[in-house]
């Protein structure tokens, strides 16, 4: 921070303060405090206002740009505003709220910009002002302008552009019409790295992925995505390209590409950092329909040695081909696997074959598959580095299937995280076997496992009062006085309350059926 000779003759306390400190304490409040702070005395003015990551991000949801910004004009250095949000309140962003930005001398941005009224004529004068400094471009409820409008100038006014996240973009794409997208000859090859696209409808992205040949992260989020294949054609080609996500979800947002951090009670996903010099680290296909052998198996047989994370959810154009192709490779680096929600068969060999290449599974995800048993199971209980199982709704594991998972010696030390819902195979029995041998669990969540009663559940929250490793514990409370967490609720609040997030999802019983009460 430069030290003006007025501030420092000021006898305000806040001039006694380090930079370092005067930045951490700046750090914890928002904009408009800081704003409202410089009104406190001159040296609270000039320290704020000389403050450079104060104008990292300027937003209009505090204030109107450029009127409330005009009298702090004189601060603002373009290379320190690093990010620009206009929201719009229900209206177009104002054209001089840009034209502010790039008389600072702004030349690298992130803009995100998000309004269900923008017009073309707006859009257009955005990207013509500053659309050569733009990096990052976050595009969101687009409700009026369609792709053939938004792509065509990005790929004119936005020759920098990295990372583009277009959110429910016109999502009155008739379910079965593909877009009629042409580009003209004349446009250069892209420098975009990422790519994150939220859509309804069937929207041709094989032919937009040709301008973008350095592309290394993509996200699609199309449930009627019919041009599944020729896209994995297209991204076949694409050597650098690291993540590939087909997914029908709220779409990812940039950010979240880079490396995630788990958190308690949260599905687990990938948290590595893709490598710039490697191949494919990541496929995720969640429930696509229009997914096919003739698109997955070429993909994975040329990235099986790279990939760390494979996610197969919801995929019911796969078919046995996918399963003999999985079972026949090495997966060397192979981190983290999702299977789920398939009409394939996997017979209980091909799965422990896999299991066999994959010896450095770190995190495994189960969902709604007949193929896992109680053999496959107990293999499971031996994989060296397994850290984190989800299970759910696996009807054809048994009790007995558990227990040998459990019981395993390397569970003892390595397992930190079990997510085990609606799984019939739980119960007091099994969950006393997890207390006394995992003793490093850290998340253990049993919604939706209603033969777990009192008992056990008590005996489970014993054990881990005294240890300090658990920090997450889910369940499902009952209203029934025959089976079922009923008091345990409140002895796991009284006894580890303080120190483990507690989370519970009521459970009835309805025509002597377990069902689950959303809150």
């Amino acid at each position: 921070m430069t030290q003006d000779s007025d501030l420092t003759a000021n006898s305000s306390f806040i001039t006694r303060f380090p930079y370092d400190v005067l930045s951490l304490i700046f750090s914890q409040l928002s904009f408009k405090q800081c704003i409202r702070a410089t009104c406190v005395c001159r040296a609270w003015r000039l320290s704020l206002l000389q403050w450079p990551r104060l104008w990292h991000e300027l937003s209009d949801q505090d204030y109107d740009i450029p009127r409330h910004m005009m009298p702090y004009a004189e601060f603002i250095a373009g290379q320190e505003v690093r990010t620009l949000r206009l929201t719009a309140r229900g209206r177009s962003p104002r054209s001089d709220a840009v034209e502010f930005i790039i008389d600072r001398g702004c030349t690298n941005i992130e803009a995100h910009l998000s309004s269900s009224f923008l017009k073309k004529e707006t859009l257009s004068q955005f990207f013509e002002l500053c659309g050569s400094n733009l990096t990052v471009l976050t595009l969101n409820n687009f409700l009026h302008l369609a792709p053939t409008v938004v792509f065509p100038y990005v790929l004119k006014y936005c020759p920098n552009l990295q990372h583009l996240t277009y959110f429910k973009g016109y999502p009155r794409i008739p379910t079965r019409k593909r877009l009629n997208w042409e580009f003209p000859d004349d446009f250069n090859l892209h420098q975009l790295i990422s790519l994150n696209i939220d859509f309804h409808g069937d929207v041709p992205i094989d032919l937009l992925l040709p301008h973008f040949p350095k592309l290394r992260w993509i996200s699609l989020n199309a449930p009627n995505f019919l041009s599944c294949f020729s896209v994995l054609q297209t991204l076949h080609g694409f050597r650098q390209c690291q993540i590939i996500r087909f997914w029908n979800s709220p779409a990812m947002t940039y950010d979240r590409l880079q490396p995630l951090v788990v958190t308690p009670g949260i599905r687990p996903s990938a948290t590595y950092s893709p490598d710039i010099t490697s191949g494919l680290q990541e496929l995720s296909l969640r429930h696509n329909s229009h997914i096919n052998d003739y698109g997955f198996i070429p993909i994975v047989q040329d990235n099986h040695s790279t990939l760390s994370h494979l996610d197969i959810c919801g995929c019911t154009g796969l078919t046995d081909e996918t399963v003999a192709s999985l079972a026949s490779l090495e997966w060397p680096n192979l981190q983290t696997f999702s299977l789920g929600c398939v009409d394939i068969i996997f017979q209980q060999q091909q799965l422990i074959s896999f299991f066999c290449l994959a010896r450095r599974l770190s995190t495994i995800e189960l969902d709604q598959t007949n193929a896992i048993t109680d053999e496959v199971m107990s293999f499971l209980g031996d994989l060296d580095h397994l850290h984190t199982i989800h299970l759910h709704s696996l009807n054809s594991v048994s009790r007995t299937g558990m227990e040998q998972f459990f019981a395993s010696d390397t569970k003892r030390s390595k397992l930190r995280e079990a997510y085990l819902e609606h799984m019939d195979s739980i119960d007091d029995g099994v969950i006393k076997m997890i207390s006394q041998n995992c003793i490093r669990l850290e998340v253990l969540d049993i919604s939706d496992c209603h033969k777990v009663n009192d008992v056990g559940f008590m005996e489970f929250v014993d054990v881990f009062a005294n240890r300090k490793s658990l920090r997450y514990l889910g369940y499902s409370s009952s209203s029934s006085v025959i089976h079922g967490i009923i008091k345990g609720g409140n002895y796991a609040t009284e006894k580890i309350g303080d120190r483990v997030q507690l989370t519970n999802t009521p459970m009835m019983v309805y025509n002597h059926r377990i069902m689950t009460v959303n809150n």
